[in-house]
């Protein structure tokens, strides 16, 4: 093996370069996908086709590799990274951005194919092995790309630009490499299989989405920025990891077996998450919605993004039952319109109720201009239990009844003007 590396070490360390910028363009994307939108003036999801554009241009290089393949150096490669990045970096306009990312995925596509089969033809019996390490090498850049996007100002322009100067002088420091035809002496008839590449389309897909649109996702459900890059870095550590794991059992497991494994976890995975997050949950026209008994406090919430678009009165779509003011009781059969959706729907974490402790709930109780009328104060210390009869305007109690102090006795409130 150590032969093997000393033989090929220029081609190891290009390779090892070139994944490491490749992990940290498409990286970058994500945290800088809402940035790109404010820029151009554009929606997020109009955004996010930066990240079709540039996985248009990946299948792009991987078809070029198909078809000419044999005479295309990693040199090559290299320069389609590098000038998609700077265009994406300086795009004066939407357009130029956009084929940006298209020519930077070309280069991505060229490299992944370029050294996929270079490292599996130079280092055979190894080559899996060396792949492996390759690809865990991609997870460096990708989870330093995020954090030093933070530290440098959230400023995608520098941050591509950046990686454009990085691709140049590795195109300058590389050297020469011959073409894959003088290497392996010709590459053979390639016999696609369509089963296998379906399920590569849809592992490859739900990666790219998950890098390129997660981010977003994140502060569209109200996360910070910063936290959304944290997390897009945690991701790629694990990601390091895992090819890192691979390196020593990967010939131990048959890849197609190992391949479904991987997607059962995605799935495990997602639905774990969907299943004990806070319920925030699409509904389709025609849907029932059934709440049961809240599990602790009184009452359960219905929020709908776009809200209940009844009448207001006074500024209010609240109804107050003491003094008749507002839009009517919800009775069974009612029909509540829904108010337009907003462009984003937000999320915040920090409006999730917390729970009461188990053994009760202690309540402060400020004393009033109107103590004299009890015969005990100290009888509020309770306890004292939430009874049926309550609503949004006041609660009623159950337990030991407060009696009036003699000096009141058979005397009546007189109503007193209250300011909130």
């Amino acid at each position: 093996m150590r032969a093997l590396l000393t033989a090929n070490m220029g081609l190891v360390l290009a390779g090892v370069v070139s994944f490491i910028l490749m992990g940290a363009g498409q990286a970058l994307y994500g945290p800088a996908l809402p940035i790109f939108a404010a820029k151009f003036a554009i929606t997020t999801g109009a955004a996010g086709v930066l990240v079709s554009a540039h996985w248009v241009g990946s299948v792009a290089g991987v078809a070029v590799m198909y078809l000419r393949g044999d005479s295309v150096t990693p040199r090559m490669a290299l320069a389609a990274m590098g000038t998609g990045a700077a265009l994406v970096g300086l795009g004066p306009a939407w357009g130029v951005t956009l084929a940006g990312a298209a020519v930077l995925g070309l280069g991505y596509g060229i490299s992944t194919v370029i050294y996929n089969r270079r490292m599996l033809i130079l280092f055979g019996a190894r080559g899996p092995s060396m792949l492996a390490l390759l690809n865990a090498i991609f997870g460096i850049g990708a989870i330093g790309a995020p954090i030093a996007f933070l530290a440098a100002g959230s400023d995608p322009m520098l941050a591509f630009t950046t990686l454009a100067v990085l691709c140049a002088v590795t195109f300058a420091l590389a050297g020469s490499a011959p073409p894959l035809a003088a290497v392996s002496g010709g590459t053979g008839h390639f016999v696609p299989r369509p089963s296998i590449l379906v399920f590569g389309a849809v592992a490859i897909g739900t990666e790219a989405c998950l890098i390129g649109l997660g981010p977003s996702a994140l502060i569209a459900q109200g996360q910070t920025p910063e936290h959304a890059a944290e997390f897009l870095s945690l991701f790629f550590l694990t990601f390091l990891a895992a090819r890192l794991a691979l390196v020593g059992f990967a010939g131990m497991i048959h890849p197609f077996l190992l391949f479904a494994l991987a997607l059962c976890g995605i799935a495990l995975c997602a639905g774990g998450l969907a299943a004990t997050a806070h319920p925030l949950w699409f509904v389709a026209a025609g849907d029932t919605i059934r709440l049961g008994r809240p599990v602790s406090g009184l009452r359960t919430y219905l929020a709908v993004s776009g809200g209940i678009a009844t009448d207001p009165v006074l500024g209010s779509r609240s109804t107050d039952t003491l003094s008749g003011l507002g839009p009517g009781r919800v009775r069974e059969g009612d029909l509540l319109p829904v108010g337009p959706q907003p462009p984003i729907p937000l999320r915040h974490p920090s409006a999730v109720p917390g729970k009461p402790p188990g053994d009760g709930l202690a309540l402060e109780v400020a004393p009033g201009p109107r103590r004299d009328w009890l015969a005990e104060p100290d009888a509020l210390a309770g306890p004292w239990i939430v009874s049926g009869d309550s609503d949004r305007i006041g609660v009623r109690l159950s337990g030991t009844p407060l009696r009036r102090h003699p000096d009141h006795d058979g005397e009546e409130l007189p109503s007193e003007g209250v300011v909130r």
